[in-house]
Parts: C-alpha cells; structure tokens; sequence
C-alpha cells in the first residue's frame, strides 16, 4: 500500500497543476489520487502505477482546483487586507480542491456578511470561487 501511495504521490509532485493530493484508503483497499483535467500524460502516469498494483484499487477523483494553485490562493488570502484580522491559517483541501479556512478565534463564529468577505477575496485572488471550509482558531499551549 505504501508503495502505491508513494508512487502516485510522485505523479501528484511533478504535476502539482493539473493534481491535489493522494489518499489511502483506510481498508486498505488502494489510494486514490485527486486530479483537475489532467493531461493524457498524467492519465498515462495514474494507469502505469495501476498496472503495477493489480491487487489494490486505483481511484481517479476530479476536484476543483491543483495543489499549485490552492497553495497560491492560500497564501494570497493570508496577506490579504480585505480580511485581515478574519483568518488565523489556510490549508489546502485536497478532496475538494478548496481551501480550509481557520478563523481567529474572537471572530468564530463567523457572520454570513464575514463569510462573503472572505468568499468574495478568495475569489478576486484566484479568478473563480472555490469551496471553502471554516473552523475556529485556537491557541495551543505545550507543557
């Protein structure tokens, strides 16, 4: 299973535009990797690591956008001003192909005019809306 992943995994880092991410199944039934059009070299790619693996599933997911362009869009929307003291962090989601969005603390939980905000500047910053997902921030402390 390991080498599976690892080897999907390797499609998904040389062709961070047109993939998310790899997941392993928890049954350990096979991965499935998360792509977004990919070319018929990527297919290719995803059906020579299948052939390898014939006793384990190969599952192709289509999300809405590539690891390159949500780890862009999430660091854009960190420097934002439009939103500042809104988002404590943002993160990649790559079963959806949108971003995860934590939310300070003292602004959770969000109102729907706070919700437009930060859904109108990820918006401006990437050229087309994505899925989001909010949670409320925190501080951890270490003993």
């Amino acid at each position: 299973m390991t080498a599976l992943g690892n080897e999907l995994q390797a499609i998904v880092d040389e062709h961070n535009d047109q993939t998310t991410g790899v997941a392993l199944c928890s049954h350990y039934e096979g991965a499935a990797i998360y792509v977004v059009s990919p070319s018929d070299d990527v297919r290719q790619s995803i059906a020579g690591v299948a052939s390898k693996f014939p006793d384990l599933q190969v599952i192709t997911r289509t999300t809405t956008a590539s690891i390159s362009q949500l780890f862009a869009a999430g660091t854009k929307v960190l420097k934002s001003p439009d939103i500042q003291g809104l988002v404590m962090g943002v993160s990649p989601d790559m079963h959806s192909g949108g971003l995860h969005i934590t939310v300070a603390r003292d602004k959770w939980p969000l109102s729907a005019n706070e919700k437009r905000r930060i859904d109108d500047a990820v918006e401006a910053i990437n050229g087309s809306r994505l899925p989001l997902t909010y949670e409320q921030g925190g501080t951890a402390v270490l003993d």
